[in-house]
């Protein structure tokens, strides 16, 4: 099974630097989500620990059933959200991001 990552909404490195980075090793856009997520698939034989987009926050790893109820649920500025299911906490950097800072998120263990 394919470890997939994510680009955040407000990456650190400009988002296009990073779709080349991504393309050139050999992962490929998760294609039963919408482009917006950016999700990728890095090929099987690759760990994201020898990623440096990884290693270095300009990506995060994600399974992409979890972006895929993110994408469900469609969290927007303003709202309040509460995910009593959050760890490792990757939807609810997620949500963050889909909500661009705006509203209330809490999450439990």
């Amino acid at each position: 099974m394919p470890t997939t990552i994510s680009i955040g909404f407000i990456p650190s490195l400009p988002s296009v630097q990073i779709h080349a980075a991504l393309q050139s090793m050999g992962a490929v856009s998760v294609p039963w989500l919408p482009a917006a997520l950016s999700f990728y698939e890095l090929p099987v034989t690759y760990s994201p620990s020898a990623c440096a987009l990884y290693t270095n926050a300009h990506v995060y790893g994600m399974d992409a059933a979890s972006g895929a109820a993110v994408m469900v649920l469609g969290p927007r500025p303003g709202e309040s959200v509460l995910d009593l299911c959050c760890c490792p906490g990757a939807k609810l950097c997620l949500m963050a991001d889909l909500m661009l800072g705006r509203g209330r998120l809490t999450g439990e263990l």
